[in-house]
Parts: structure tokens; sequence; C-alpha cells
């Protein structure tokens, strides 16, 4: 007995020494793992950084030449006609700009009629784009959505693989706001797509997969590279495209570095570390009873935040649930059991989803599916029908916690019953629709008098049209023109106080065209004043041609009523910047104080009786919606002196803006 007694006194007095040594072991191996793991980590970020730069470029080069087709949408919408002479000047221009451009097309009705280089596309003269079944579902959407389309690599029936871009391109009709006229399409070579990425050119140490489909739905297809990157890809990334969906993924080669920066860091501090767990431990160990109390201290203490967390939860104003894999309930409070109608500790996933709205399943089924398989968050709202038949809304967050069984992830989620303010939203939209039919009703009474006024003056035209000379005659005909335009501006606000409803006609406006239409407007107050307009270069935006006619009308018309006793001299110019335009329209009026700059954008916000200045106090408000609208900003330039300057920004047409080099 006293030798096995003296045995396990031994025993004990090694013990310390062994679980040193087993924590030190112990710690190695973990700093095993964090330099294997950062390294690996390393690798990725490396991996995904080459590759961001290879995508950026290739995204560069594919953007760079599609613009190709916008070019030949604006050079159809600009003439009537032309002939196929016209077409190859202007197509070689462009053509010329870019390599691997193997034919640019315009197709009027959907059938291609012109093209460069008919010696390698004379075969698809007469190609009906239309009928052509293998794209006939991307054809018809780029119709639809009035969108560039690209599709491929694919079979061209000329011959040989190409990406294919088209545009649809719209005309002006009377009858309405605009037509379908044709295509105009860009086909180009892949491979001078990839070397201008890089690909092919310098040695990364990775190798590169493409793969395309014309939708986001429809069968992926690789295009370029080994189709196993992609499984084994170490990055992966979307490529911006107009429609489709394409990616590029990557796997780093023999040539890529393995080690990472910090790992002598880390071999040093974790054999330090190594050395003060086995210290700790053996002195741990040899304080048995300390180390019993400070378990029980901190046992205590969590078995509190236990408490305090389910008293939380159960008081709380929203529903929350605690889910292991995807039928089992850890904890759920009873907001959550009121709103839901589930009970019991077995959650069903599918009788919970049914219970769902049919036409929300669409979105909470993938992020469901998301969360579980990928970890992935998501916060969604839905229709919840509940066992007795109600129908509400729910706002419902859900994201993965740590667990150490992978088969079995641990996630909590909460929901919250939103259904009184989708009630509120949905009576803003009553009430938006309510004002849209008052503006109309408004718009009409406001026609009214000027049909009159129209017809007075035609009246006035056919009865003494011998007996008015050549200016009477003139000064009628303008005062018809500016019902015309007056009516047309009514059309227009109505049009605009829907903004938002209302689908704009974006096109490649000359600014120059615009302010001629301006300046003829209010040529009579201009000649009345005998004012100065000085009109600068300026650029060619993307914009509707009704709305930045509003917007200049509007600025320069300011100019002109606050030009106090002088002569008002208004100046128009454009500076660019960082992909956008910030035009100005500068006057020698009476000024806008500091204090005053920003809220005069305020809607019917006057700064002078209407006995000093006529006008609504509408017309700046109007001109910050549109900038907004599109993109922009508008302020007032409070370091101007002598006047007046409002500047705006608008976004540039990439093809227009300067050349920063020159």
């Amino acid at each position: 007995m006293a030798s096995g007694i003296e045995i396990v006194k031994r025993a004990r007095q090694w013990l310390p020494l062994l679980l040193g040594v087993l924590a030190a072991v112990l710690v190695l191996v973990g700093v095993f793992l964090i330099d294997q793991r950062e390294a690996e980590s390393y690798r990725r970020a490396g991996v995904l950084a080459q590759m961001d730069m290879t995508r950026a470029r290739f995204e560069e080069a594919l953007q760079d030449r599609l613009q190709l087709a916008r070019g030949l949408a604006a050079f159809a919408k600009s003439r009537n006609s032309f002939t196929e002479n016209e077409f190859l000047e202007f197509a070689q221009a462009l053509e010329s700009k870019q390599k691997g451009i193997r034919s640019l097309q315009l197709a009027p009705g959907g059938v291609v009629t012109y093209f460069t280089k008919p010696e390698l596309n004379e075969v698809a003269r007469g190609h009906d784009i239309l009928a052509d079944l293998r794209n006939r579902d991307t054809v018809q959407m780029a119709i639809n959505r009035r969108h560039l389309i690209v599709v491929g690599p694919s079979e061209l029936i000329q011959g040989g693989v190409a990406i294919i871009g088209r545009l649809p391109i719209y005309k002006p009709d009377p009858q309405s706001a605009a037509r379908f006229w044709g295509f105009a399409t860009v086909l180009l070579d892949l491979e001078p797509l990839l070397l201008e990425a890089g690909i092919g050119i310098e040695e990364h140490g990775l190798d590169y997969a493409f793969s395309s489909a014309d939708s986001v739905d429809a069968p992926r297809t690789v295009f370029s590279g080994d189709a196993s990157i992609f499984e084994q890809a170490s990055a992966m990334e979307n490529i911006a495209v107009p429609s489709g969906s394409w990616q590029i993924a990557a796997v780093p080669n023999v040539n890529w570095p393995r080690g990472w920066p910090g790992r002598h860091w880390l071999s040093m501090i974790g054999s330090a570390l190594a050395l003060v767990a086995g210290l700790l431990i053996h002195a741990l160990v040899r304080r048995p009873l300390i180390l019993e109390r400070r378990v029980d201290q901190a046992t205590r203490a969590l078995r509190l935040s236990e408490e305090r967390y389910k008293t939380l939860a159960t008081v709380a104003p929203v529903g929350i649930y605690q889910l292991v894999g995807d039928h089992e309930l850890v904890f759920v409070n009873e907001q959550w059991r009121r709103i839901t109608g589930v009970s019991g500790s077995h959650y069903d996933n599918d009788a919970y989803r049914k219970m769902i709205h049919p036409d929300d399943r669409a979105i909470t089924n993938p992020a469901w599916d998301d969360l579980l398989r990928k970890n992935m968050p998501f916060s969604i709202e839905y229709r919840f029908n509940q066992p007795n038949g109600k129908e509400i809304w729910l706002l419902e967050t859900a994201m993965p916690q740590g667990s150490d069984d992978r088969q079995k992830p641990l996630f909590i989620a909460s929901v919250v019953d939103i259904t009184d303010r989708r009630m509120a939203e949905m009576e803003v939209v009553r009430t938006n629709a309510e004002l849209e039919q008052f503006a109309l009703i408004a718009s009409h009474d406001l026609k009214a008098p000027l049909r009159a006024v129209k017809g007075y003056c035609l009246a006035l035209q056919e009865e003494y049209a011998g007996s008015l000379d050549h200016t009477a005659q003139g000064y009628l005909q303008s005062a018809l023109e500016g019902a015309a335009r007056m009516r047309q501006l009514i059309q227009d606000l109505l049009e605009f106080s829907r903004a938002g409803h209302r689908e704009q006609i974006i096109e490649q406006v000359d600014c120059h065209e615009v302010l001629t239409t301006v300046l003829s407007d209010l040529g009579f107050e201009i000649e009345r004043l005998s004012a100065k307009i000085d009109v600068r270069e300026l650029p060619t935006l993307c914009a509707d041609r009704n709305e930045l006619g509003q917007l200049f009308q509007n600025l320069i018309g300011n100019s002109l009523k606050y030009c106090k006793d002088v002569r008002p001299e208004v100046t128009v110019s454009a500076d660019y910047g960082r992909a956008h335009w910030c035009i100005s329209v500068c006057d020698n009026g009476i000024g806008i104080s500091d204090e005053n700059a920003e809220q005069i954008f305020d809607v019917f916000k006057r700064l002078h009786s209407r006995d000093e200045y006529s006008g609504t106090g509408i017309g700046l408000a109007i001109c910050k919606k549109i900038v907004e609208r599109n993109g922009g900003r508008i302020w007032i330039d409070v370091t101007y002196e002598g006047g007046t300057k409002v500047c705006f920004t608008w976004p540039a047409v990439l093809q227009d803006t300067p050349d920063p080099t020159k």
C-alpha cells in the first residue's frame, strides 16, 4: 500500500512537467496550423489581387470596344439616310482606333446591310438577326430593354468565332416616343482582349479560365482556359458585361511563391508562446485549488450571462430563435412563437417555407439555402401567412454562429412584424397617385387659356392677313410658337412632377443644340434687355433632351430676370474632372448671399417680393431635381463676385471626355 501511495505522489510530481511539455507541443502544433492557414490566406489574397488587375484590364479592353456600337448608333440616329461609302468612312474611322475588331455592322430592321471588312463578312449580308433562332431570346431582350447585349463567343455564319455586341437603335417617331430602327453590332476577336489584359504575355504564376452565359439562368460555357480551373479556383470573380453573365477564375501554377512575409516572426513568437504555455500549465497544475476556484467563478459568470441573454431575448419586442442545422430549435422566445405559430423543439423548414407567400419564395428560399450551405447572412422582407390565415409582412435577419460540428451549423435569426410600416408605404403610394391625378387635372386647366390665346392669334391672322405688315405677322407667328412651347412646357412640368415614374429618353445630347433652342425661346427677352450671351465650349451629355433644355432655360432665364439695371451678361462654360462635367452659368446680376445659397433650391423659396421680381420660386428646385435625378449635384458658387454663378455636375460620356495628355 505504501508503495502505491509513493507511486501516486511521484506521478503527481511529474504530472505538471508532463502537462507543461504537452502544452508547449500543442502550441507549436497550433503555430504550425496558423502558419499553414496564413500562407494559404496570403496565397489567396495574392491570387485575388493579381486576378483582379487582369479582370480590370479585360473589362476595360472589352468596354472600349463595345463603345463602338454606341458610335454606330449615334451615326445611324443622326442621319435619315446614308450610303454604304458614308458608312464605311465613318465605321472604318472608329475601327482603326481599336485592335481585334472583326467587323462593325448596321442592321436596319434587323437585317445585316452595312458592314466593314466585306472580304470576311460578305456571307452575312442580308442575315435576318430577328429570325435567327440561336440568339432570338437575347436579341428580343435587347429590344425590350433598349440596352446593349453581349453574346458569345459564338460561331458566326460567315465562319469563325467572335464576341458579339448588339445595341438596339431607336429613332424619334411623330406617332410615338421612339421606334425600333435596327441594330448596331460589334464583332470582336477574343485573343486581342486576352493579350491586352496581360494573359499570355507576362508570367505571373497564375493559370486563367473564362466562362460565359447569355443570361443569368443560361448554361455556363468555358470559352478560354481549362474548365477544371473553375473547379479548383483559388479566386473567382464576375466580369462586368452588358447583359449575360461572365466569370474569370484563376489558380496558382508552379511559379507561384509558397511562403508568406510573417513566417519568421510567427516562428519566433510561437516558440516563445510554447515556452510560456509550458511554464504556465506547469504552474497552474501545481495550484489545482486556485484553478478549480477560477473555473467555478467562470461557470457562474457564464450561467449569469446566459440567464441575462435569455431574459433579454424573452422581453425583446422581436421574434428571436436559434437553429442547429435546418430542423432543431435551440432557443425561441415567445414573440417568435406568437408571430409564426410554430411550437415545439422541432423546426419543419419545408412547412415554414410553405407559409411564406408564393410570390416571395423566390427571394427567401435562395437566401436560406445560402445561409445553410455557405454561411452567408441575409436580411429580407417577405409576406407570411400565419396559421390563422392572416397575412403579415416580416423582416427577417439571420446570420451564422460558431459551431464545433460542421454537420450541424448553428444559426441565430430574428423576425419583426413590419405590417404597419408596409401599410403606411402603400398609403404613401396611393397618396402620390392622387397627387399625380391632381397635377394632371391642373395641367389641363392651365392649357385652356393657352388654347384661347392660340385661337385668338389664329383669328387675327385670318381676319387681318391682308392689313398686317411683315413685322406684325412675325409677332403673331412668334406668339403662336410661344403658346405652343408654353403648352409643351406645361406638359413637361407635369411629367417631371412624376419623376421616378416616367421613363427618360436617354441619348447623347449636344449642349450647343439644346442652348440654341433655349436662346430662341428666350429671344424676345434677350433682345428686349440687349443681353449678351457668351456660350463657351460645351460637351455632349447622356441626358433626356427635354430635361436638359428645361435646366438651361431656368438658369439662363433667372440670369436675365435678376439683372438689376445693367445690361445682362451671361456666360455658359464647362470643365471636365474625374468622370463628370462641371457646367456653370455666370451672370452680372444681383447675386445671392452666402446664407441663402442652399435654401434657394427649396421649392417655392423666394428671396424677393413679387413686386420686385416675378416668378413662383420653383425654377431652381426643378433644376435641383433634374440634376440629382441624373447623378449630379447643383450649388451656388459663393466665392464668385460680381453676380451669381450656378454650377452643376453631370456624368461624362466616355468617348467625349478630353484627353488629359493633350
